[in-house]
């Protein structure tokens, strides 16, 4: 015999008052828990196939900017290091004034910072535009990392020999970061 209309309702759960809006809809539940489940769906275990988690920090993206941070901070070095040797040069030879070498030095920190500060901040926010204007610029700072560091290292100065070793680090450091952003995993975290 099938079971009556009253039987399944008593089975679903949902109660068997024959007033309007008395039904048990909740089943046990309580209001709140029915609530927090309106408002995040996803919150339940009733057979949903998508379950949202918190967007985690892609790894291979964090290593990326601390191998950058590296790279920034070597260059800074070799730029105070280059300009502080070519002050005390423009001093000896008393053609030029020392203070127009500090100022030229003090620009070329302030742009390499603002350069590195904006592929960091692309980077963060994971933009593809960062990666790629990361790539244009490490080439050009592994170029010329090369150049400074032979003119350093054959300089015959202390200062030009650590600014020489400041710019390999350059080198280095940039060589790392190409490989990285080239690596499958960081892409996946970028946006395109």
């Amino acid at each position: 015999m099938a079971p009556s209309k009253t039987e399944l309702l008593h089975e679903s759960g949902y109660g068997t008052s024959s007033t309007y809006g008395d039904y048990n809809t909740y089943q046990d539940q309580g209001f709140s828990k029915q609530q927090d489940q309106a408002i995040n769906p996803f919150a339940t275990n009733a057979g949903y196939a998508f379950s949202p988690s918190p967007r985690t920090p892609n790894s291979a993206i964090q290593k990326s900017q601390w191998v950058l941070l590296g790279s920034a901070l070597c260059f800074v070095g070799a730029i105070i290091l280059g300009f502080t040797q070519n002050a005390q040069i423009a001093a000896r030879i008393g053609n030029l004034s020392s203070g127009a070498a500090i100022a030229a030095g003090v620009c070329q920190v302030i742009t390499a910072l603002f350069l590195y500060g904006l592929v960091a901040y692309l980077m963060n926010r994971r933009e593809n535009n960062g990666r790629m204007i990361g790539i244009a610029f490490s080439l050009i700072g592994i170029v010329m990392g090369i150049i400074w560091a032979v003119f350093g290292f054959f300089s015959g100065n202390i200062l030009g020999v650590i600014a020489a070793v400041l710019c390999s680090g350059v080198v280095l450091f940039n060589c790392i970061w190409l490989y990285q952003t080239n690596q499958p995993k960081l892409h996946r975290g970028l946006r395109k």
